[in-house]
């Protein structure tokens, strides 16, 4: 378990939080070599810096979460330890925390040189961790890929990096191009007309990137929008630039860039080229580049840097190409709009909200009105047939069950819950002499209920259901 402490520590370093929802990658802007994330949260401690030499050997010990817990007060104490970063990184893997992982490994890419050896040990975990995390999710097939690319090219790409959270992101090249929607910066102060021709020409890079993979098309009505570029006269915490790209199930629903005109710390206005950096770094982001680069010189670097020479990089090119290689797991696949997606995602939250507190009418009308635009959406069909069990429409219930396993099988909640509802039409069988269509139904209903009690998940009352099933067909034995 993660200390509290840690747990801040990390979360200071969190540019993302991919989960339905994603997080917001944030563009900083470095004075001098780096920009320290941790400077302002640790500025006023005053404690010496303690040694991770004990946190070290209880690693070399196999104490894994001793570690940890030796590590996390080193921390605190000096941000700036590569060191206990590289074995807290190493720790956390061993324990299984491969996102925490994987953001310590990040801090030793950003506090040493990249020709450093700890920093090129750290990058090549960073990719040992995301074949690990893609496993995890079952995709064995696209763990092989990231090791192959790591093995072929090295140091020429950083797609380990670029994946987060063992999820592929991108847009499905069959619905290009991309409708990008700039909104008028006007009345935003330091805005220039100009920088309208910038974001055309961050397109044109990501275009020539992914050698027309990715296409980008303007379009003047924002509901159509699949991509919202926009202008803020600046962001706190000396950020230059964000992306809130937003996910729910495995569709994208949105992805808005937002450019700062100012520096937050200095109040003095970014110059053109910090801005064209600016826009084109949260473009790669919105185009699927969901992590940072570990290599200072690359445009996807996590903050702006001397090293940088406001192009894309050869590395940066051959990430995005590499990237769009893979089969994604959250896409824009869906046939419907960013709009219209963005739509049923909406009216399945008010489902869920209204299902969650009991009023089921209203829940039934909002998942019906998700169902008109995705009638085949498995999670959709397996909320309805929950609302139709729970008003005792077993019929109705048993439809939409058998239609969201049909779209997408062997989902074991699913089947549990197919199960206790085909249950409940057994007994209302045999309470009408029909023994023959009872047996069925308890026959199938155990089935499908030792089949969800194989997965690895619990499920509440899966083993009463269980039991009750083989109990009602063991009463009808003699008939």
């Amino acid at each position: 378990m993660m200390t509290p402490l840690l747990s801040g520590i990390l979360h200071s370093l969190q540019k993302h939080r991919l989960s339905n929802r994603k997080g917001s990658p944030s563009r900083l802007l470095a004075s001098g070599r780096l920009a320290f994330v941790l400077l302002g949260l640790f500025a006023s401690l005053s404690w010496a810096a303690l040694p991770s030499d004990g946190g070290v050997a209880a690693y070399k010990a196999a104490r894994y979460d001793r570690a940890v817990q030796l590590l996390t007060p080193v921390l605190k104490s000096n941000p700036k330890d590569s060191t206990a970063w590289f074995y807290l990184g190493l720790s956390l893997s061993k324990t299984g925390q491969y996102g925490d992982a994987k953001m310590a490994f990040e801090q030793v890419t950003r506090l040493l040189p990249s020709n450093h050896e700890l920093a090129a040990k750290a990058r090549s975990n960073l990719s040992v961790l995301t074949r690990a995390q893609l496993q995890q999710n079952g995709s064995a097939a696209k763990a092989q890929q990231v090791k192959v690319a790591q093995q072929q090219a090295g140091n020429a790409h950083y797609l380990g990096a670029a994946i987060h959270n063992g999820q592929v992101v991108h847009w499905e090249k069959a619905r290009m191009p991309l409708k990008v929607y700039i909104v008028p910066g006007n009345n935003v102060p330091g805005w220039k007309a100009d920088y309208r021709a910038m974001v055309f020409q961050a397109m044109q890079a990501w275009q020539g990137a992914t050698y027309n993979q990715v296409r980008f098309q303007e379009t003047r009505n924002p509901a159509q929008a699949d991509i919202t570029v926009r202008w803020i006269q600046q962001m706190a915490h000396n950020r230059i630039g964000e992306n809130p790209f937003e996910a729910r199930g495995n569709s994208i629903v949105r992805s808005d860039v937002t450019v700062s005109l100012f520096n937050g710390a200095s109040g003095r206005v970014l110059s053109d080229n910090q801005v064209l950096q600016t826009i084109t770094h949260e473009l790669g982001h919105a185009i699927g580049i969901q992590g940072h680069s570990p290599f200072p010189e690359d445009l996807m670097y996590y903050a702006s840097n001397p090293a940088q020479v406001g192009t894309l990089t050869q590395r940066d090119k051959a990430t995005i190409r590499l990237l769009y290689k893979m089969e994604a797991d959250i896409s824009n696949k869906t046939a419907l709009s960013t709009q219209q997606t963005r739509t049923f995602y909406d009216w399945m939250s008010e489902g869920v909200e209204h299902h969650q507190a009991g009023r089921l009418t209203e829940a039934l009308k909002f998942y019906q009105q998700a169902q008109s635009l995705q009638p085949n959406d498995p999670g959709l069909l397996q909320n309805l047939g929950a609302v139709y069990a729970a008003q005792g429409q077993w019929n109705l219930a048993e439809n939409a069950y058998r239609k969201s396993l049909h779209v997408k099988p062997n989902q074991s909640n699913v089947q549990h819950d197919l199960g206790r509802v085909l249950n409940q039409l057994g007994v209302q069988a045999a309470r009408k002499n029909d023994v023959q269509s009872a047996k069925v139904r308890f026959q199938e209903a155990i089935r499908l209920l030792e089949a969800a009690g194989q997965a690895q998940t619990s499920i509440q009352g899966l083993a009463e259901n269980l039991a009750a099933a083989r109990k009602n067909l063991s009463l009808l034995a003699n008939n």
